[in-house]
């Protein structure tokens, strides 16, 4: 049986010909990538062999590869990300919170923003503020708040029981401090992604998830111009992540020379 990956370059090269070298392949993984030049490779010597007119190997990349290449921004080291936020808490705090103290839940802060973005969350208003009381108690949380709440304040919060939450979270004889630690980091949420996010556009750095983000809005302004091949071929995927079928998306609403979507799937 011949595999997946060959039985693509040999249709492609065989139904385009020439062409093909205006194709872009986007893949799951590097090691993909590696089998397709290849595959690509023998697929364009068994059609032109040796000609002086053989066409050049199609563009080949990763997703990971091409949503660096739209966003317009490099990636962030874990450090440059890190010592950026620190940088933007300690603006919006005025204090002067010790890094080594600061490291440990700003990781956890970095990986929660990371998937704010690749699950295409509005952090507005997912980091409500959430002293307004009688709406929390008309069942105002999103899941993605209860999920956070879990997280950062190790409090189970049925999924539909939200009058408990404030039951659950008044017990104690310090619950007027635990009310002001909660209400004053959750607020600080927002904001500081905000700041976050800023300071990292200003340096022309990003992470994962906000690389998938801003991919899609460039692909929204700039459309074509951003991908100027005669076709995108995405292959090799199976379970998508929410910003990968919005990737996906726009670049199929695209319109290729021929007058067709732009993209073209193998699954």
């Amino acid at each position: 049986m011949i595999p997946f990956l060959q039985s693509i370059a040999i249709e492609m090269t065989g139904r385009y010909g020439a062409s093909v070298s205006k194709y872009c392949f986007v893949l799951p993984t590097k090691r993909s990538c590696t089998f397709l030049r290849q595959y690509f490779s023998d697929a364009i010597a068994n059609m032109f062999g040796q000609a002086d007119d053989a066409p050049d190997m199609p563009q080949i990349t990763t997703i990971s590869e091409l949503t660096d290449t739209l966003s317009g921004a490099s990636k962030g080291t874990r450090l440059e990300l890190l010592f950026s936020l620190y940088e933007a808490w300690r603006s919006l705090k005025g204090d002067d919170t010790d890094f080594e103290r600061f490291k440990t839940w700003g990781e956890t802060i970095m990986s929660d923003y990371n998937e704010v973005d690749l699950y295409c969350v509005d952090a507005s208003e997912l980091f409500q503020n959430l002293s307004r009381h009688n709406e929390i108690r008309t069942d105002y949380l999103t899941p993605e708040q209860r999920d956070i709440i879990s997280r950062y304040f190790g409090i189970t919060h049925p999924e539909n029981e939200v009058k408990r939450f404030w039951e659950h979270f008044n017990k104690g004889k310090d619950k007027k401090v635990a009310q002001e630690r909660f209400l004053s980091l959750w607020e600080m949420l927002y904001p500081l992604y905000a700041k976050y996010n800023e300071l990292l556009e200003k340096r022309n750095k990003t992470y994962p998830g906000r690389a998938y983000r801003l991919a899609c809005e460039r692909i929204e302004e700039y459309g074509r111009r951003l991908l100027p091949y005669n076709k995108v071929v995405i292959a090799g995927f199976n379970a998508l992540s929410r910003v990968e079928r919005k990737l996906f998306k726009l670049i199929s609403n695209l319109r290729s020379p021929d007058g067709g979507s732009l993209a073209e799937f193998f699954w």
